[in-house]
């Protein structure tokens, strides 16, 4: 709804026909219809041909350093079949070639940033700033006994990160099953003195339901047998995004990524908390997970954005793919997706440079597919 705080600007001008984009230096000085443009001295004019530019794609959620495990992982029979293919996979160290052409397909196929999550940001910085891609990296709190304060959190996972970097990174959390609620609590914290969005996995699968709800099913086992959980681990007897909703993790500096397994009242606390939700459909039906209820987030007024999720639970990295699937799924129209691409993510990664083109943007775009049409 145009009412919701929360939201980005509605609003949206009609497309310019036979424009002209200039830019200098990174950012975008003008965008105007070409009967209007004058030339400036020192900037060139190039023809981009009969094509449709839109701002540059964002990737709201990915895990790059999973690229080497594509193809390699056990699909279509749930999400602890999966982990457990993934785990014996993840004592491989990190293919830097993997990461690198998995940065490139991104960057080829239109997109300019990605929220990447993983606990290695340096091993897959170089492959995003070589293919021009700009990165939040998520650095991911995982189990029960990591420290409950923020500085000390903080100190434990950015632990020999370069100072470069460090401004790129922010702490997030794995899921509600797999990270203590005062980690959470840690790390959300964090963000917020840090004006980073705070992020996690939420309701992403029927086997996290079961877990929290009746401290039972294939995850609750799985977690035991890991020693993950710890021995006084205790269900808290609540749905995944009640359960959020409850520990006070939900708000509008909150990115929920998947939310498959939500009903009306849970896509409610979603929407009336401000949290922006990243849906992830190739990946959530390549595990078998299930599919999110897009139309009816969307009608609840929550903020959606789209990311491809791990090349290990994808096909590729190409987030026009990923539009394709919940326009198949939810006949959602051109205009729609394309926020949830471009302006949506902006807004859920905090960053205000992307998302449109216009004066004072960052330069950076993609091409419109033929197959998405505006009106």
């Amino acid at each position: 709804p145009k009412t919701a705080r929360f939201m980005p600007e509605m609003s949206v001008k009609p497309p310019l026909t036979l424009a002209v984009l200039l830019f200098q230096g990174g950012l975008i000085l003008a965008v105007e219809p070409y009967t209007q443009f004058k030339h400036r001295a020192g900037i060139p004019l190039d023809d981009a041909g009969e094509v449709t530019l839109i701002p540059g794609l964002i990737n709201a959620h990915t895990h790059l350093e999973l690229a080497a495990f594509r193809g390699k992982t056990l699909l279509g029979r749930g999400f602890c079949a999966w982990v457990e293919s993934l785990l014996a996979l993840k004592a491989q160290e990190t293919d830097s070639g993997a990461c690198i052409a998995a940065a490139e397909e991104m960057a080829e196929n239109g997109t300019v940033h990605a929220g990447n999550v993983g606990k290695a940001p340096v091993d897959v910085a170089g492959a995003f700033f070589s293919a021009g891609v700009s990165t939040d990296f998520f650095c991911e709190c995982f189990g029960f006994r990591l420290p409950g304060d923020a500085a000390e959190l903080r100190a434990a996972l950015l632990q020999g990160i370069p100072d470069r970097l460090l401004p790129h990174c922010a702490l997030s959390g794995h899921a509600l099953f797999s990270t203590h609620p005062r980690v959470l609590h840690a790390a959300r914290q964090d963000c917020a003195a840090r004006g980073k969005v705070f992020t996690m996995h939420l309701a992403e699968h029927e086997e996290e339901t079961d877990c929290l709800l009746h401290g039972s099913g294939p995850l609750h086992e799985l977690l035991r047998r890991r020693n993950i959980l710890p021995e006084n681990f205790a269900a808290p007897g609540k749905r995944p995004i009640t359960y959020a909703h409850d520990l006070h993790l939900l708000d509008q500096g909150t990115l929920a990524v998947h939310c498959v397994h939500c009903d009306a009242t849970e896509t409610g606390l979603l929407a009336a908390s401000g949290t922006a939700v990243c849906l992830c459909p190739r990946s959530n039906a390549a595990i078998n997970t299930g599919l999110a209820p897009a139309r009816l987030l969307a009608d609840k007024g929550v903020l959606l954005c789209l990311g491809t999720d791990s090349p290990a639970s994808n096909t590729d990295l190409n987030l026009w793919n990923e539009a394709r699937a919940l326009r198949e799924a939810h006949d959602f129209p051109t205009e729609t997706l394309l926020r949830m691409l471009t302006v949506n993510a902006a807004y859920a990664l905090r960053r205000p440079e992307l998302g449109r083109l216009a004066p004072g943007y960052r330069a950076a775009w993609a091409v419109l597919p033929p197959d998405f049409p505006l009106h």
